[in-house]
């Protein structure tokens, strides 16, 4: 509490229940028991993680600060993990309600000292620091990390560990041995930099899963997006890497492995002023594209011919910076190209909330393509003889489950439903059991009881 105990011993309050709760906007702090008596920094609530019985952590969309509030000038602070077993969870509506990371967004920011003077920023927005390989999941999702910047001399202690304060801006990851149980998921990095190494990412001895990330706009020396050092075999499931630089020629705009070597899977790495730089490591890349890269082999394309399409790239000259939008256009050559058995369980969703398999195969990259009707109203009717385009009801949709491929669009406000017998693998021919009439989304009703052809 900033104050020192007399005697050996420091009093810790323990908290009884299992998840806590962070409110930015909140006036007071509470007790972090419920939504109503959240706390209102995210520090607090990390500061408790001594207390075991803690598993969840969940915040409320705002920006949140390493330092609690933002007028503070400590740039050695930071978002400290020291544990496994623990869940931080992102993009709750103020005062608690349902999670929609993409409505309520959730900021971890370095800009602690002087408004938009990164001078004083935090050097590492976020450090997990000698996690023994024994402790349980840490996961992480929902945040966008912005403005870390280690540009400081020397080494700070975290844990047990001296820790560069010229590496991983974003995020710092230091020996920690749980392997794929530490999960960072449908996060953005944004607008960090490193004098040294790893502007958004670093991990030193550690093999952590990213799914679903964007990394965008970051600098560093050497690996401007990630930097993977001393045997970090990370793995990388639908992310995208973009408009990142490196200071050094050829060092890795993209990502710089040292003794390395991750894994990248359904990913794009394009638009970076170089991409991976690999110093004693060899990468294994299936089913991505990544510049410069130009063998097909294991379902990659081609990195010097294909484009990614990107609806706005930001040139990499302007990082850091939280400018640029990387979901994919019509025509982009990722739609549909990676593969679907690489997909965790939990990826559900892509990084804007669609479907995560989108009319039956997974995009490359964090976001499915999706060209969205315009309507507010969508017509199913199983007697027409073939789908329209679900507008109307003499343009009805021939099976239930082509409707629910657009449920995604927040535009889509009803689904109506003439009599018939309905199958979620849309004929009833269809062999796979995994399929379901999949609902991913609330404000949509689906009404059904109309007659064929429609009417009331």
């Amino acid at each position: 509490n900033g104050q020192a105990e007399m005697g050996a011993y420091e009093f810790v309050f323990f908290f009884f229940f299992q998840t806590v709760y962070v409110d930015s906007s909140k006036s007071v702090s509470g007790d972090g028991s419920t939504w109503n008596t959240a706390f209102k920094t995210l520090a607090e609530a990390i500061t408790r993680q001594s207390c075991s019985n803690i598993k969840e952590i969940r915040v409320a969309k705002g920006t949140y600060f390493p330092t609690g509030v933002q007028a503070n000038f400590n740039r050695d602070s930071t978002f400290l993990i020291t544990r496994g077993d623990l869940k931080i969870l992102g993009g709750f509506p103020s005062g608690g309600g349902v999670r929609n990371p993409l409505n309520f967004p959730t900021f971890l920011s370095g800009d602690i000292g002087g408004t938009n003077n990164i001078a004083d920023n935090s050097y590492h927005v976020m450090t997990i620091s000698n996690v023994i390989s024994t402790e349980d999941s840490i996961i992480i999702d929902g945040f966008t990390f912005i403005n870390g910047n280690a540009n400081g001399s020397g080494t700070k202690n975290f844990n047990g560990a001296d820790i560069a304060r010229n590496d991983g801006g974003g995020l710092m990851i230091w020996n920690v041995q749980n392997g794929f149980k530490t999960q960072f998921r449908y996060c953005r990095f944004l607008a960090n930099r490193a004098e040294d190494a790893g502007g958004a990412i670093y991990t030193q001895s550690s093999s952590p899963l990213f799914v679903n990330l964007l990394v965008s706009g970051n600098l560093a020396n050497y690996g401007g997006g990630f930097a993977l050092v001393s045997a970090s075999n990370a793995k990388l499931i639908n992310c995208t890497i973009a408009g990142n630089r490196c200071g050094s020629s050829g060092a890795g705009g993209a990502m710089r492995n040292s003794s390395s070597n991750p894994t990248i899977i359904n990913s794009i790495i394009y638009d970076n002023n170089s991409g991976i730089s690999n110093n004693s490591s060899t990468p294994v890349i299936s089913y991505s594209l990544v510049q410069n890269l130009t063998s097909i082999a294991d379902g990659n394309l081609n990195g010097n011919t294909n484009n990614p399409n990107f609806v706005q790239t930001i040139p990499y000259a302007q990082a850091p910076t939280l400018l640029g939008d990387y979901r994919l256009q019509a025509g982009s050559p990722c739609i549909n190209k990676g593969n679907n058995s690489q997909v965790p369980s939990f990826s559900i969703s892509d990084l804007d909330g669609n479907e995560r398999i989108y009319l039956g195969s997974v995009e490359m990259g964090a976001y499915e393509y999706v060209n969205c009707p315009n309507i507010e109203f969508v017509f199913v009717d199983s007697s027409v003889s073939f789908s329209g385009n679900g507008a109307t009801w003499a343009n009805a949709y021939k099976t239930l489950s082509e409707a629910l491929d657009f449920i995604h669009c927040s535009n889509i406000k009803e689904i109506r439903i003439a009599k018939g017998t309905y199958y979620p693998t849309g004929t009833q021919n269809g062999t796979n059991k995994d399929s379901t009439f999949l609902i991913t989304r609330g404000g949509v009703k689906i009404l059904g009881g109309y007659p064929s052809g429609g009417g009331t």
